[in-house]
């Protein structure tokens, strides 16, 4: 009679223990995913999510996220927040290209149309503070100042009217714009103070707002620097 006890008791504890290869414990995240994926660099060069954890949106900043949510089904253009759980793998189940956590969508919380992404176009300058230019003048030998905002890339270019530029979009969001260094070409150009004040302004952008097809870059003290319209 003990020895069948002992071997139901064993019977038992196989059935409810973990089996092999299996997930040993979970827990419940939030995650917030931005609305372009981002370049990055994993076992091989691919596009990565950008990724929150935590229930506070402004709590930290975006990184690169190189695993799957399984279930989730991405669609740029749009900010989600998602309920996740997390699962450890078993030691040494873990496949070598893959993430020691499993990720698997729960519930889809909110999708919101990303409203920074009316930045990613190309943009013809209007004006330099409050003075209106007129670029049709070819007699100065300028081109039409233009920005380009990428933002699957995170990039800005453009040219000053002069020399074209490019860098790093370094943040935004619905407000707020960091441009990195803007590496420039060194042509030179006989009248060089419309290009030398359009580097000049957007060295100093910290803030954008956009009104119809109207952009308007702006510093810190929301001073407007430069105006542009979308270019059709």
């Amino acid at each position: 009679m003990k020895t069948l006890v002992l071997v139901l008791l064993g019977l038992i504890f196989t059935a409810c223990s973990p089996k092999m290869g299996t997930t040993a414990s979970a827990n419940m995240e939030t995650y917030w995913v931005d609305s372009a994926k981002v370049p990055c660099s994993g076992m091989a060069p691919k596009n990565c999510l950008q990724v929150k954890k935590g229930p506070d949106f402004a709590a930290t900043d975006w990184g690169n996220f190189f695993s799957p949510i399984e279930g989730f089904d991405y669609e740029p253009g749009y900010v989600y927040q998602l309920l996740v759980k997390e699962t450890k793998r078993e030691a040494g189940t873990t496949p070598a290209d893959a993430s020691s956590i499993l990720y698997t969508l729960v519930k889809v919380v909110d999708k919101i149309p990303d409203a920074k992404l009316r930045l990613h176009d190309i943009w013809a300058l209007e004006a330099i503070g409050s003075e209106e230019r007129d670029f049709s003048d070819q007699t100065l030998g300028l081109e039409h100042p233009t920005i380009e905002f990428n933002l699957t890339k995170m990039q800005a270019m453009g040219t000053d009217g002069c020399n074209g530029f490019s860098g790093e979009i370094t943040s935004i969001d619905q407000s707020n714009l960091s441009l990195g260094p803007l590496l420039s070409t060194l042509m030179a150009c006989p009248d060089l103070k419309t290009p030398d004040r359009v580097t000049k302004a957007l060295k100093m952008v910290a803030t954008y707002r956009i009104t119809g097809l109207k952009l308007e870059l702006m510093n810190k003290s929301g001073e407007v620097l430069l105006r542009y319209r979308k270019v059709d």
